[in-house]
């Protein structure tokens, strides 16, 4: 009996470890899935955070463009407005020289002045400034001031009959309008 009975305490013994055993993996089972269960969520939760980071930088970069292109074309606008008036300034100079050419008492005055301005104009056309020259043509009010009116007779009613002072455009920009004489309607 002896015998049987060890026999017995061993298979009851073996009984009672496989019932731990599958509580254990049952426990085990349940821990696991709950460890997967929390690795799913972080992993959810850094992909979210992934996701906004990625949506800030593509924001921050469109944001850098836009800043590139604003103030390239402010750098622009502000080179154009200097150009405008440095050429603004030069204008009077240009009628000056015009009036010392036209006035010059002896040859080589005269040449040196038509020189001079020669290359004064020649810089300005290199620069898209164009005289505004409009004799003959029809009034137009937004690139000529009539200062003077002629006489009935003159020329075409309400053309230009001379230029009294020289105007400027820059492209289609008007710098400074005409001075002209305009003939009686």
């Amino acid at each position: 009996m002896n015998n049987e009975e060890t026999r017995e305490e061993q298979a009851a013994a073996q009984v009672e470890e496989a019932s731990e055993g599958c509580q254990d993996s049952a426990a085990a089972e349940q821990s696991g899935a709950e460890t997967v269960e929390t690795l799913r969520e972080k992993l959810r939760e850094a992909i979210a955070l992934q996701e906004e980071y990625l949506e800030f930088c593509k924001r921050e970069r469109a944001d850098f463009e836009n800043y590139k292109r604003r103030t390239r074309s402010e750098s622009l606008e502000q080179y154009d407005a200097g150009r405008m008036r440095v050429i603004e300034d030069m204008l009077p100079i240009i009628d000056s020289m015009e009036s010392a050419a036209a006035m010059a008492k002896d040859d080589a005055t005269k040449q040196g002045v038509q020189l001079m301005l020669k290359q004064v104009t020649s810089l300005l056309e290199k620069w898209g400034v164009s005289e505004i020259d409009r004799q003959g043509e029809p009034f137009d009010p937004h690139m000529e001031n009539a200062v003077m009116t002629g006489e009935p007779g003159e020329g075409t009613p309400g053309s230009v009959l001379a230029v009294l002072r020289k105007g400027y455009r820059l492209g289609a920009k008007v710098l400074r309008i005409a001075m002209v004489k305009v003939a009686a309607e």
